[in-house]
């Protein structure tokens, strides 16, 4: 009979090296489909982890033992019955189709925005604000006169009103480190005059300007400048508060990120702060009141102040994101542990199926904007409710990519009110400086 003769040829014993290829082919497939059932299981699992999606349960992260005990019982049915080679074959198109949907991507991030003209290392501006840098090749912290660590105790206390008893304890010591600081003085003085003549980018691997050395030269210049005006000589306070001021504004102008904008906000807020003191307490002459003034009107507009802010910010994320597109997953500055190394082999094997870079990078550049639209449009409402939004992007793929999304988004509600609270202030002291001045009293009788 017909199905007795198929029969017969289907159980006759296949040669041994066609049998081994077969036997490898059906590991091969359910090896295949284990690594699916893992990917999507660890994609569910990862929405625990990212801000903005729906969380999934944690028990997803069984899904690849099942997937394992799934796969090793399929392996041994399709051994024993020698399944056909027609049906590893749909197997294997179907487990194509899945990998290929997992590593699809999507074109190519938007360019970077425009802050305008950009500057690099050969920007005399930009070497001098590298001055106070730790790791620069122009640092000057370790010359002889750069900002002494270690001043905290001379800088001026968070209520004003205990500014004065302070600097009456703390005078001397105020004006021996301020003078001492040559470098900060200088760099102070460099960077009001010659300013980088653009927006310096800011790498990853960039050195950064150090927030201490910035810090103890800012900090101290402000408390030096409030001594002078509490000794009866507010105008040399403000010839030493003024040029701060000035050089900060030209930080925020020209910073190309969130964490020198922010070391900027801490220096330019205290500096209105003092100056406000120092104009509350009277006795400038009108000369230095219309320099106090002039200082106030060269800085930044906001706008620019928080667009350096976030979406320079970008410059630092498509860094990072080259390096990922090149295989660079072993983190800089520091040896690699056992874990790092394990995961660059884990991304070195599967990175493609579970990172897609353009579609990370897309996301990451669509919430910057926002960000950036709702801290120049000073919107406190949306600020504080804010939440990435995902569209539409599947939870079944790029665990990688939506966990670095969600780490890689800035702390940005604090440093953005800052920015408003500065602008707050520095609109206030100048319209504090643009009130006519009252008429003296008359002497009496």
């Amino acid at each position: 009979m017909p199905f007795d003769r198929q029969r017969n040829t289907s159980e006759q014993p296949m040669p041994g090296f066609v049998r081994l290829l077969h036997v490898c082919a059906v590991l091969f497939v359910c090896f295949a489909a284990f690594v699916a059932t893992t990917i999507v299981a660890v994609s569910l699992f990862t929405s625990i982890f990212v801000i903005g999606e729906a969380p999934q349960s944690g028990l997803w992260l069984f899904v690849p033992l099942g997937g394992l005990a799934l796969s090793i019982a399929a392996a041994i049915v399709a051994i024993i019955i020698r399944i056909r080679w027609r049906w590893l074959g749909l197997a294997a198109a179907i487990l194509a189709l899945v990998f290929g949907w997992f590593a699809h991507d999507d074109p190519a991030p938007p360019p970077l925005p425009d802050l305008g003209l950009r500057v690099g290392t050969d920007d005399p501006g930009y070497r001098t604000v590298m001055w106070l840098s730790e790791t620069s090749p122009y640092s000057r912290l370790r010359e002889t006169g750069a900002p002494a660590s270690g001043s905290k105790d001379l800088w001026l206390p968070s209520a004003p009103e205990n500014w004065a008893d302070h600097v009456q304890k703390h005078g001397a010591g105020i004006v021996e480190t301020w003078n001492a600081n040559e470098v900060g003085r200088a760099w102070i003085t460099a960077l009001d005059e010659h300013p980088p003549g653009g927006v310096w980018s800011e790498a990853a691997k960039e050195p950064i300007l150090a927030f201490q050395p910035l810090r103890e030269t800012v900090l101290i210049g402000a408390a030096q400048a409030f001594e002078m005006a509490l000794n009866g000589e507010p105008d040399q306070g403000l010839q030493v508060l003024v040029p701060l001021i000035r050089a900060t504004h030209n930080l925020q102008r020209t910073g190309g990120c969130l964490i020198h904008q922010m070391i900027a906000n801490v220096a330019v807020r205290q500096c209105y702060r003092v100056a406000d003191a120092i104009v509350a307490r009277g006795g400038i002459s009108d000369s230095s009141r219309a320099a106090l003034r002039s200082a106030l009107e060269t800085a930044p507009p906001l706008s620019v102040v928080i667009r350096n802010a976030i979406l320079g910010d970008q410059t630092v994320v498509h860094d990072v994101f080259e390096r990922l597109r090149h295989g660079e997953y072993l983190p800089t500055g520091r040896d690699p542990s056992s874990l790092d190394r394990s995961i660059q082999v884990g991304m070195i094997l599967f990175g493609k199926y579970t990172f897609n870079p353009n579609r990370t990078e897309r996301l990451i550049a669509s919430w910057y904007e926002q960000i950036s639209a709702i801290g120049i449009a000073r919107d406190s409402r949306a600020l504080d409710t804010w939440l990435p939004d995902w569209g539409n992007s599947s939870q079944l793929k790029n665990p990688a990519g939506r966990l670095l999304c969600s780490s890689i988004i800035p702390a940005f509600k604090k440093p953005l009110k800052n920015m408003w609270e500065a602008e707050d202030q520095r609109l206030a002291l100048l319209q504090k400086l643009s009130a006519p001045k009252a008429a003296p009293e008359p002497p009496k009788q």
